[in-house]
């Protein structure tokens, strides 16, 4: 072998082994973090999740099964979307958001909002808000928005390219072109004795928002998704409506009254 050969050999052999580094996270707040990696790369950071359980009164919420009100009569819920956004934690009165954001078209204008945006169905039981990379341990307030603030409210669902979002233009039962954006989209059988008509309930003046705040002790395990749970009662928040009697500005009013009392923060 030349001299020449010989100390290319070696600058190559360096080079190899220089490069042969393990990979891996070594952010400790991330959620692969691997205390054994010699080159950084590739961090993954915990997520903020929503569970959320589905009752009607003491017993599990599913659609399509016949329910009652005091044994009176007898009705079916077909379709149940809320639309949230919004979503909090706070710690001594700081707000903590998740780190998505979006690209969207409102009013003629370009924005950039927090991309927090969730319909929250009784067919689904968890929901992944988020990136939340917040190093706190412990927070001492869970707050959302049923419904969208002003400037979301805004938003041109065209303008959304993300398949299946919250505020796209094919959620069809939480939008339309006539109304807008929709806080809730009801669609149920009023006697189940005559299943053949069907009501549709929407609620899509955004006036009737509610801001919902929930104090508690919430944990945050660094290095970990954050998990929030919810409960959400159907037989409370329909509570009081006569589905084949009642007209639809009755059971809107009738739900907005019953909703705050509705959803319950787990521990």
């Amino acid at each position: 072998m030349s001299r020449i050969s010989f100390i290319l050999f070696i600058v190559m052999t360096i080079l190899v082994i220089a490069c042969s580094k393990d990979e891996g996270c070594l952010d400790i707040y991330a959620t692969n973090f691997d205390a054994s990696a010699e080159k950084d790369c590739c961090c993954e950071y915990p997520s903020l999740i929503l569970n959320t359980n589905h009752v009607f009164d003491t017993v599990a919420f599913r659609l399509e099964e016949n329910l009652t009100f005091d044994n009176i009569d007898t009705f079916q819920i077909l379709e149940s979307n809320l639309l949230f956004s919004n979503i909090n934690l706070i710690n001594n009165n700081a707000k903590y958001i998740i780190d998505d954001t979006i690209h969207v078209n409102s009013n003629s204008q370009s924005h950039v909002l927090t991309d927090d945006y969730v319909i929250i169905k009784p067919s689904k039981f968890s929901y992944n808000i988020g990136t939340f990379s917040h190093t706190l341990e412990t927070f001492d307030q869970f707050e959302w928005l049923w419904g969208l603030d002003e400037e979301s409210n805004q938003i041109v669902p065209d303008s959304i390219y993300i398949d299946n979002h919250a505020l796209s233009n094919d959620t069809d039962t939480i939008w339309s072109s006539n109304e807008g954006y929709f806080l809730y989209y009801l669609k149920f059988i009023p006697n189940i004795q005559q299943a053949d008509i069907q009501r549709e309930i929407v609620i899509h003046d955004m006036t009737n928002s509610i801001n919902q705040s929930f104090i508690s002790n919430i944990n945050n395990n660094i290095g970990y998704d954050l998990e929030i749970n919810i409960q959400i009662n159907y037989h409370t928040m329909l509570n009081g409506i006569n589905f084949e009697a009642d007209s639809e500005t009755t059971i809107i009013q009738k739900i907005i009254n019953n909703f705050n009392s509705s959803i319950t923060l787990l521990e």
